[in-house]
C-alpha cells in the first residue's frame, strides 16, 4: 500500500529488519526506484533513499524526480527532474560509520554525508544509461549527449524523439530506438570515455597509454575535451584536423606550426591570420612574408611605415597599382616623396582634380597638363560652364602670378618671392634677444615675418 513498502527475495516476501524504516512510512509513496538503493517517491515531492539490507533511510531529498538512473559500481547516480538533472554521489563508507556511531539508526532525515552532489545540468533528461563513470542520455530537445565531468559532449542531433537501449562495449556502439521501434545505433568508443575520465582524474600517465587506442577519426572530439578543460598544448599535440591544430597554434602563439599549414593549404585567410598574429609578436619578417602571401596589402603598409622600409614600399606601392588599390600606392609613393608618381597614381583613377590641385602644391611644372584633363573630363560630363571657368596657367597666366613661363613654355616657381626656405634662413640667422633686452634686429624680423606672410 502507499504507506508501506514490502521486499521481495527470490520471489518470497523478506522479513523487515528491525528498525527498518520502510514498513511503516509516514507519507504516501508514489513511485519506487532502483538502483543501490531502494528510491521512493513521495506524494509531497521529495524522493527518500533506503538501504536495502536494514531499511535504514540513507538520505531524503527535496526533488520532484522523474527518473532515477544508477551506474554499475553503485557509486554515482543520476536523478532527472522535468527542468535539469543531477548527479550525485554515494559514500557508503559515510553511510555504515554513521550507523555503527548511532546504535544501528539513522537520523529522521538521513545521513548528510552518505550523499555527494556532484553536478546540475539544465537539461531535460528523456533516457538514460550510465557507462562507467560516464552518463549517456537523450534529452527533450532531440540530442544524444554524454556528460564525463562536468562537460557535456554531445553525440548527435534527432529530427524525431529517440530513446536509448544501451551501449554494447564489444561494438562501441550506443543503441537508440524511435517510437516505431526502429533501431539506430552511433560509435562512441570506450578509450574515448576511459582518456577522458583519466585526464578528469589528473592521471595524464593512463591517459597517455590510452591514447594509441583511440582512432584518429576520434582524435578531434578529444581534443574538443581537452581544449574545454583549458588543456590546449595538449589538445594541439593530440588532434589530427588541420583546421583545429591551426587554430590551437594561433592560441597558443606557436607560429611554426601555424605557417606550417597555412602554407600546405595556401589560402589567404589563414596567411592573414599567421601575419596579425605574427605583428602582435614583433616577429616582422614572418608577418612580412605571410601577408605578401595573402596579398593583405593594408597590413603591408602600416608594416612598411611603422618600420621605415623604403624599398618594402616601392615594391608595395607597384603592388597596390596593378591591383587597382590607388589609395595605397598613393600613400606608398607620398611616404617616398615621389610627387610625380603620386599624380600618376591620381590620373589613373580618373582624379583629374585632385591631381591638379595636388600638381599646384608639389609639382608646378604639371600643372597645365593637368588642367587640359580636368576640363576635358567636365566636359565629357556636360559640365561646360565648370570647364570654362578653371583658370590655366598657360592661357591665364595672370590668374598665376606667382608662376612665370620659360623658353620650353613649363610653368616654374617664381623668383618674385622669397621661398620659405630662405625665410627659414633668414630666421636662423637672426640673432633672438633674451626677453626684456632690446634689440637692434626686432625690425628686420617683422619685415622677415611680413615677407612669410
Amino acid at each position: 500500500n502507499e504507506t508501506s513498502v514490502c521486499l521481495f527475495k527470490n520471489f518470497k516476501e523478506r522479513q523487515a529488519p528491525a528498525g527498518s524504516s520502510l514498513s511503516t512510512l509516514n507519507y504516501p509513496a508514489k513511485r519506487l526506484y532502483g538502483g543501490s538503493l531502494l528510491g521512493v517517491h513521495s506524494s509531497s515531492g521529495t524522493l527518500n533513499l533506503y538501504d536495502w539490507e536494514s531499511g535504514l533511510i540513507v538520505r531524503r531529498i527535496d526533488v520532484n524526480p522523474k527518473n532515477v538512473y544508477w551506474s554499475d559500481n553503485g557509486e554515482h547516480f543520476t536523478v532527472t527532474t522535468e527542468e535539469s538533472y543531477f548527479v550525485l554521489r554515494f559514500n557508503r563508507n559515510a553511510f555504515v560509520a554513521h550507523v555503527q556511531a548511532n546504535d544501528g539508526v539513522s537520523d529522521e532525515e538521513g545521513v548528510e554525508d552518505a550523499i555527494e552532489f556532484v553536478t546540475e545540468i539544465q537539461e531535460n533528461v528523456k533516457s538514460g544509461h550510465w557507462i562507467g563513470d560516464c552518463f549517456i542520455y537523450t534529452n527533450e530537445s532531440d540530442r544524444l549527449s554524454y556528460l564525463v565531468g562536468e562537460q557535456v559532449i554531445t553525440i548527435s542531433h534527432f529530427d524525431k524523439p529517440m530513446y536509448l537501449l544501451g551501449y554494447v562495449e564489444r561494438d562501441n556502439r550506443v543503441y537508440i530506438a524511435d517510437k516505431q521501434i526502429n533501431i539506430f545505433s552511433y560509435v562512441l568508443p570506450l578509450a574515448v570515455i576511459k582518456y577522458q575520465m583519466a585526464i578528469l582524474a589528473g592521471d595524464e600517465e593512463a591517459a597517455r597509454a590510452i591514447l594509441p587506442d583511440i582512432a584518429e577519426s576520434q582524435r578531434p572530439r578529444v581534443a574538443r575535451f581537452l581544449e574545454a578543460e583549458g588543456r590546449k598544448e595538449l589538445a594541439l599535440e593530440v588532434t589530427t584536423d588541420p583546421e583545429q591544430r591551426f587554430d590551437l597554434a594561433i592560441q597558443l602563439k606557436q607560429l611554426d606550426i601555424a605557417y606550417e599549414i597555412a602554407a600546405q593549404e595556401d589560402i589567404e585567410a589563414k596567411w592573414r591570420v599567421v601575419g596579425d598574429c605574427a605583428l602582435n609578436s614583433w616577429k616582422f619578417d614572418l608577418a612580412e612574408s605571410c601577408l605578401r602571401r595573402a596579398k593583405d596589402l593594408s597590413g603591408l603598409l602600416l608594416l612598411y611605415t611603422s618600420t621605415s622600409n623604403a624599398q618594402g614600399l616601392q615594391d608595395l606601392a607597384r603592388m597596390a597599382f596593378e591591383a587597382r588599390m590607388y589609395n595605397i600606392s598613393f600613400v606608398c609613393y607620398l611616404n617616398l616623396k615621389q610627387t610625380d608618381q603620386c599624380i600618376d597614381v591620381l590620373v589613373a583613377s580618373d582624379r583629374f582634380a585632385e591631381a591638379a590641385l595636388f600638381a599646384r602644391t608639389y609639382a608646378p611644372k604639371r600643372v597645365p597638363e593637368l588642367v587640359s584633363k580636368w576640363k576635358a573630363q567636365l566636359d565629357a560630363l556636360g559640365k561646360h560652364k565648370a570647364a570654362q571657368a578653371l583658370g590655366d596657367p598657360l592661357a591665364n597666366p595672370e590668374l598665376f602670378p606667382e608662376l612665370m613661363h620659360s623658353d620650353s613654355g613649363s610653368p616654374v616657381i617664381t623668383s618674385e618671392r622669397t621661398s620659405v626656405h630662405e625665410l627659414l634662413s633668414q630666421l636662423g640667422e637672426t640673432r633672438i634677444s633674451s626677453p626684456g633686452t632690446p634689440s637692434s634686429n626686432n625690425g628686420s624680423e617683422a619685415a622677415v615675418f611680413q615677407e612669410a606672410q
